[in-house]
């Protein structure tokens, strides 16, 4: 069109430079120049059309490449609500659990530690996932560390959020005198660090939330992170830290931490675990709790000054310990620790199933087996019965061997 345009210009030089001056050559020049216009007008228009033709595709297919939920059913709603359709992450960054999410609650992980048989012949661990996910409204990841991973492979494979983490059979075997069983595996709490950094679906994870399986969680776990975000802010954190709550109810042993909540930081509480299973490897503790006394004695005697033991605030609003009456009133926090060696005993079964079937927001009548109750033995009677056994089997090769002599 433009040279058109430009020999129609020419024509136009030309035939005024050779042309006279006469009426009837004044209206060829003007027919002429009537024509140009008309040409150009029409140039105009295509181009303009064109141009508002090709923004609307490019529109369009800009909206398209940014809008990866609309094809991915899958996506999770929290992770679309605060996130605008122009600066949208590609949908393999939002999915892979090997690269960085988006949200806090993407860099935060809940672990549990279940071992033995009592621990994984009961489905605490399961009703400890689903009160997370229904009252905790948290949708992050879940992390079990076990010594039967085929116990929860379902669970990993219902919910991409779920992560098993293997015991390594040279931690579970570990020969310390006077290390009681028990010890053996509340020993890895102190290791939970050392399977979350190896763990190729964690390496984003910054903030490790524990939590012994016989928790439950209460209510919306937002108003935990908030408080929680508002304590380690007034902290410099220059110093390795480990967060628990206060172990009130057990002033007469003079225990000050709870263990069965644990807030920790991938990068500033490897030492803190580190002299705290220094002090269980001594083999002088039968308890966890006494562990980290041995610890804050040590901090605050000034022989240890890399380490930081730190209170979650505030306590009675988190954290609960349930009793019939409790149950009955259907009271809650943030961590509701029923502590199956001992509370729950004392705990009608039919309250503690009316408590869990409201929590868990099951359906009336309905027999999940999340209501059951599950009475763990005392650890001493687990630990006999289960030294009874070793001493079986490691007299088993001395009875053959004199049998053949």
């Amino acid at each position: 069109m433009k040279r058109n345009s430009t020999a129609l210009h020419s024509s136009i030089h030309k035939t005024h430079t050779i042309l006279p001056k006469t009426n009837d050559n004044a209206q060829i020049e003007g027919k002429l120049t009537s024509k140009i216009l008309s040409t150009k007008k029409s140039v105009t228009a295509f181009w303009t059309s064109n141009a508002v033709i090709t923004l609307v595709i490019c529109y369009f297919l800009l909206a398209f490449h940014r809008r990866p939920h609309e094809n991915n059913p899958n996506l999770r709603e929290t992770e679309l609500s605060h996130v605008s359709v122009f600066d949208f992450p590609p949908t393999s960054q939002i999915h892979s659990k090997s690269k960085p999410l988006m949200t806090q609650e993407d860099k935060t992980a809940i672990v549990v530690i279940s071992m033995g048989d009592i621990a994984t012949n009961t489905n605490l661990v399961e009703r400890c996932l689903r009160s997370i996910r229904v009252r905790g409204q948290f949708e992050g990841h879940f992390v079990i560390l076990t010594d039967h991973p085929e116990r929860y492979t379902s669970l990993e494979q219902n919910d991409e959020y779920v992560t098993l983490l293997t015991a390594k059979n040279n931690d579970l075997s570990i020969q310390i005198e006077n290390l009681s069983i028990v010890m053996r595996y509340k020993r890895f709490k102190t290791l939970l660090l050392d399977y979350v950094k190896v763990e190729p679906r964690l390496e984003h994870i910054q903030r490790i939330v524990y939590m012994d399986y016989d928790i439950v969680v209460g209510r919306n776990l937002n108003l935990f992170w908030n408080d929680f975000d508002n304590l380690i802010a007034k902290h410099d954190n220059k110093k390795s830290y480990m967060y628990f709550f206060r172990e009130d109810w057990n002033k007469q042993r003079r225990e000050p931490f709870h263990a069965g909540v644990m807030v920790l930081d991938r990068d500033q509480s490897a030492v803190c675990l580190d002299v705290w299973r220094v002090q269980i490897d001594a083999g002088k503790v039968n308890r966890d709790q006494q562990g980290l006394k041995l610890l804050n004695d040590r901090i605050e005697s000034g022989e240890e000054s890399r380490c930081q033991m730190r209170y979650l605030e505030p306590r009675d609003e988190h954290l609960m310990f349930p009793t019939a009456e409790s149950m009955q009133r259907n009271e809650h926090a943030t961590f509701v620790h029923v502590t199956n060696t001992k509370r729950a005993k004392g705990i009608p079964s039919n309250v503690q199933k009316d408590y869990f079937t409201q929590l868990l927001q099951l359906d009336d009548g309905d027999e999940s087996d999340l209501t059951k109750v599950h009475i763990v033995p005392k650890w001493k009677e687990q630990e006999r019965k289960a030294k009874q056994k070793e001493e079986k089997k490691q007299a088993s090769p001395s009875s053959e061997s004199a049998d053949m002599a």
